[in-house]
């Protein structure tokens, strides 16, 4: 996701979760590749080919004790990567990324749901949104 620094993408995420990173060792803060957030899921961080989970006091930790991403957790946090402008990054989103200054990009997976659902009754066909 970067390629110098944590610091570098941690205004993108909520504080609840940016404040904890902040708070990680230097030796670990300056090899992280990837931060991983996923529905109600362990946060994540690729250090050295390796994953690493991450507690609210900024320690790593082991999985059972992880900070875990809510659904306001990714909602603020691709609110923020795309502007608040969704609908500007719809074709690089459908395609599975956000670009970010630097050259850096946010992966992106899921399912879009349309605003304006079908005829009652019926669920809104789900559009998915980048391969698993």
């Amino acid at each position: 996701m970067f390629s110098t620094d944590i610091n570098e993408v941690l205004r993108f995420l909520p504080r609840r979760i940016a404040f904890p990173l902040s708070l990680l060792p230097r030796a670990v803060a300056s090899s992280v590749t990837e931060v991983r957030l996923r529905l109600n899921a362990p946060l994540s961080l690729s250090v050295n080919g390796r994953n690493l989970f991450v507690n609210e006091h900024g320690k790593v930790c082991r999985i059972e004790s992880a900070l875990h991403a809510d659904e306001d957790d990714l909602r603020a946090t691709l609110a923020e990567l795309t502007a608040y402008s969704m609908y500007a990054y719809d074709d690089t989103v459908r395609n599975g990324f956000i670009p970010i200054e630097g050259g850096a990009r946010a992966g992106v997976c899921g399912e879009a749901v349309p605003a304006a659902p079908g005829p009652p009754g019926r669920e809104p066909r789900r559009r998915p949104y980048a391969s698993p």
